[in-house]
């Protein structure tokens, strides 16, 4: 008996199931198709993840129509951001145009880190000013002058060298370079001289005390201490851990009470007026510190982090050791440089004996400028009347006006 040879046909069960395959693959298709977004824009919303970085945010203007420029709202956001900072947290803000200010614990006293190297600069640049040094002057920096902490001159220069006077300036504010800092200070007339010429400005509750060395091995609870003529940032780190843990976290605690090395936020932003209308410095030395304090390279994360891209910051941080899981000091002080003619908004930020993790003290720092460029900054309708003004006429191919130094 031979075997019925099995024939394909439209209506055997593999030719069902291979239709239906095929059916369902293009109403899939189909459905990938109309449901994907069809433009760039609307793929990436829908693809993006969020990335948590420091970086300044791409903000656009807020409409006029959905403004909201009272007060309460600028003091809201700076209670929100004292009371999540931890410790204690000292802020003064001023609109130097309008004088209009905003202060929490602004009369209480803080460690200022390395925010003194702005007072240091600014008794350095009026011995400029008086013609008793040159920023050109070439000096020697000592194997004995090399610091330990932020900054990279004991590192590019681990047995000292020749620098010039404006190498060390740069280094100082753009790099936070204790080197830079402690020679300086000698340059400017050692602490002393720097608290006079603070108090010659009008400003009392500023004082600097030590070096930058002296402060760190204070804190640590050094204290056996050799001459300073043998230091080496390896001989300055063996020091600070010399001491027992029991030593140094009773010389950390000691540390937020001292009154050597403080300042108050209002005195601070005093400062920083000071400078900005030309009070503290000449023209030609006014404009050295500003543009140098805006190449800051420290801090991304506080106060030039949120601002919108383009927002000139011409800032200084401060950041102190952490023991037993207490910040001494975390602070930034600087200006920001309003557009469309608004002004300029100087931001004094300190924070002493936080629990919290650096980078949410940082955050609580940079909400606060925001918040402060939010209430100062120009409406749309101010922007748009400055465009026009700076528009050549119609037909005309003439360029833009330059704006003066300054101006915006």
């Amino acid at each position: 008996m031979s075997k019925r040879r099995m024939q394909w046909t439209p209506w055997a069960p593999q030719a069902r199931w291979a239709r239906c395959g095929v059916a369902l693959a293009l109403l899939f298709g189909v459905g990938l198709t109309l449901a994907r977004p069809q433009d760039a824009e609307a793929r990436a919303r829908r693809h993006r993840r969020y990335v948590r970085t420091w970086r300044p945010m791409q903000v656009p203007v807020v409409p006029d129509s959905l403004r909201d420029t009272t007060r309460t709202t600028l003091e809201a956001a700076v209670d929100r951001a004292v009371a999540q900072a931890g410790g204690t947290m000292g802020v003064a803000i001023v609109h130097l145009e309008s004088g209009e200010r905003l202060v929490r614990n602004a009369d209480q006293l803080f460690p200022m880190a390395s925010t003194y190297k702005v007072p240091i600069a600014v008794t350095m640049l009026r011995r400029v000013d008086r013609g008793e040094i040159t920023l050109g002057d070439t000096v020697l920096v000592r194997p004995s002058d090399l610091r330990t902490g932020s900054g990279r001159i004991s590192a590019r220069h681990p047995r000292g060298g020749h620098m010039t006077l404006h190498e060390l300036f740069r280094a100082m504010l753009v790099e936070s370079d204790n080197t830079a800092s402690d020679f300086l200070m000698r340059v400017a007339g050692g602490p002393d001289a720097v608290t006079t010429c603070m108090r010659d400005l009008g400003i009392r509750d500023l004082r600097v005390d030590r070096p930058e060395a002296r402060m760190a091995l204070d804190y640590y609870g050094t204290t056996e201490i050799p001459p300073d003529s043998i230091w080496s940032p390896s001989l300055l780190s063996q020091l600070m851990n010399s001491a027992p843990y029991s030593s140094r976290k009773a010389s950390a605690a000691a540390f937020l009470d001292d009154p050597r090395d403080t300042t108050t936020p209002v005195a601070m932003t005093d400062l920083l007026a000071r400078i900005w209308r030309g009070d503290a410095l000449s023209p030609a030395s006014t404009a050295l510190l500003i543009d140098t304090m805006q190449d800051c390279e420290t801090g991304p994360g506080r106060i030039p982090a949120l601002v919108p891209v383009g927002t000139r910051v011409a800032h200084k941080t401060g950041t102190w050791s952490s023991t037993g899981g207490i910040t001494a000091a975390l602070n930034d002080v600087g200006t920001l440089i309003l557009p469309g003619n608004c002004g300029h908004v100087m931001i004094a930020a300190f924070v002493k004996g936080s629990r919290r993790n650096n980078g949410r003290i940082e955050r609580c720092i940079a909400q606060i400028a925001r918040a402060a460029w939010d209430h100062w900054s120009p409406t749309q309708a101010q922007l748009a009347n400055e465009a026009l003004q700076l528009a050549p006429p119609r037909g005309s191919t003439a360029p833009l006006p330059e704006r003066e130094p300054g101006s915006e």
